[in-house]
């Protein structure tokens, strides 16, 4: 019986068997890779953390490359480039507000908005530097004690003093 089975198994998967056309293997279709990433602000003696998906888009004019939590959605971090496109090779933007536009400077912000109130800090022209390291269509960027200036008027309590972000952040050319 197994001899049996073995032919008819060998038999119906014949290599020589003519199929018809559109049923052969489907051409393979490669997309961005999913990017994650993490970065933890720390301000007077209290943390806040965001984990999950990180990928970028074009808004007004800036690249905004975004690493949303998995648990709070309405928890981000981002990065605005005041260029469209993102970097082509490994490349130092200096963090700055959001109103300046020169093209090797960026702007950084920790966002969170839960029960309706919006806690955040932004960075400034004294918040330092970041490094988009590019290899292939990889993107990385790794940051510490970056100091960021509280949204003065939505912080409230320990929130309205400056904090540090810490993390990293790997994503992909669209």
């Amino acid at each position: 019986m197994t001899i049996v089975l073995a032919i008819a198994v060998t038999t119906a998967c014949d290599k020589d068997e003519k199929k018809p056309a559109g049923t052969g293997t489907p051409p393979v279709v490669t997309t961005p890779e999913e990017g994650s990433g993490t970065a933890t602000i720390a301000y007077a003696d209290e943390t806040m953390t965001v984990t999950g998906v990180c990928g970028s888009s074009d808004a007004f004019g800036y690249r905004l490359v975004t690493i949303q939590d998995t648990t709070v959605p309405t928890r981000t971090l981002s990065i605005g480039l005041n260029v469209i496109d993102l970097p082509m090779n490994t490349t130092v933007y200096m963090l700055t507000t959001s109103s300046e536009n020169g093209a090797t400077q960026a702007f950084m912000e920790f966002t969170n908005v839960q029960n309706s109130q919006i806690t955040g800090w932004s960075s400034d022209l004294n918040s330092g530097n970041v490094t988009f390291v590019v290899n292939g269509d990889e993107i990385t960027c790794n940051f510490t004690n970056i100091p960021l200036q509280p949204y003065e008027f939505y912080n409230v309590g320990d929130s309205l003093n400056v904090g540090l972000v810490t993390g990293s952040m790997t994503f992909y050319h669209e």
